[in-house]
């Protein structure tokens, strides 16, 4: 297994710049702050791009709503003026939000919007830090995998004016260092340090024994809400069976999202029926947070917290045997995830 490099005081510079940390979930909330405390990083020099409806854990610390998406930046065909009049106004909300030289920590993705900040003037230096399950591809394996191709070269070199990548990449050159929660974080990458413990012990979570993940797959349409509701109603039936008095469930925030769709009001009604105590945690509620507190049986639909649960050592069980047809449509369901996640969870 790689071994994490060990940073020295002068390893990402020494000229005194912002250190500007793009959050979009708790994951990259989680490793934002260690960073700043592994790093000694003061913390009125540090700012957070937050979206999806984080904020910084700390008063200290600087949050600013970062709410620009991949589609803001879509290449216009035959329009790439278009295009440049986006790229400006991005380039100028930089210089009045932030406006002095600045150490770019971003998740590594293919968001235009990331790319973009490594490339504006101001930026100095970037930096990978974890925010989910894309920090386990290894290079060149994302591309694969796509549902929205890149781009035709062309078409981005004419857009982006040679700030972005010709081609696909989810990896860009130059990073300074990349934050990973575990060993197997950034596989591809030479230059990374594996933050030490970064999950919280919290009391309150310690007698959580069973959490139900609800990932939002019926919502996007990668299985019916009927084989949704299904296989929940079975799983609730097998636990009532074994004498489980409580249930902690945590929605996907898209599951959050007005209108509801009508399968979540049947989902509550049969949590309400099934004979145990159901607690439904708050958007808030860090769902690493309870894994690493607990004992807790996790039940998952994919997503990161599997991963984590079993890199924590903790009993993960998946749900999504019960929701598709055949073994092939769960095979070809995980073909979206990194091969090294497919391996560590076990699917």
């Amino acid at each position: 297994m790689k071994q994490s490099i060990e940073l020295g005081p002068t390893a990402e510079g020494t000229a005194p710049m912002a250190n500007v940390f793009v959050v979009q979930n708790n994951i990259s909330s989680i490793v934002a702050h260690r960073v700043i405390e592994i790093r000694g990083f003061d913390k009125a020099s540090c700012t957070m791009l937050v979206g999806r409806g984080m904020k910084s854990q700390d008063e200290n610390i600087k949050d600013l709503p970062f709410d620009y998406h991949f589609a803001h930046f879509w290449p216009r065909r035959y329009c790439f003026w278009r295009t440049w009049a986006t790229v400006r106004q991005f380039d100028e909300w930089v210089i009045i939000n932030i406006g002095e030289p600045f150490h770019a920590f971003i998740p590594n993705s293919r968001q235009f919007q990331y790319g973009l900040l490594t490339t504006h003037r101001l930026c100095r230096a970037f930096s990978y830090i974890e925010s989910g399950t894309s920090a386990y591809f290894a290079a060149g394996e994302a591309e694969k995998n796509l549902d929205h191709p890149w781009p035709d070269p062309v078409r981005v070199a004419l857009s982006f004016r040679g700030r972005l990548p010709l081609r696909e990449c989810y990896f860009k050159d130059g990073h300074a260092t990349a934050y990973g929660i575990s060993d197997h974080s950034f596989p591809s990458l030479k230059r990374r340090f594996t933050i030490p413990s970064p999950f919280r012990n919290v009391k309150q979570y310690h007698d959580v024994e069973h959490l139900l993940v609800c990932g939002p797959i019926a919502d996007v349409g990668f299985v019916s809400c009927e084989s949704y509701i299904s296989a929940i109603g079975e799983l609730l039936k097998e636990l009532t069976n074994r004498g489980t008095k409580s249930l902690h469930v945590k929605y996907h925030s898209r599951q959050r999202r007005e209108p509801r769709l009508p399968y979540l009001n049947q989902l509550e009604a049969m949590f309400e029926e099934c004979g145990m105590v159901v607690k439904l945690l708050p958007p808030e509620v860090n769902l690493e947070d309870i894994v690493a507190s607990s004992d807790a049986t996790v039940y998952t639909m994919g997503g990161s917290v599997a991963l984590y649960g079993t890199l924590l050592g903790k009993r993960v069980v998946s749900l999504l045997p019960r929701m598709f047809r055949d073994s092939r449509e769960v095979d070809n369901f995980y073909t979206r995830y990194p091969r090294l996640y497919r391996d560590i969870v076990g699917v």
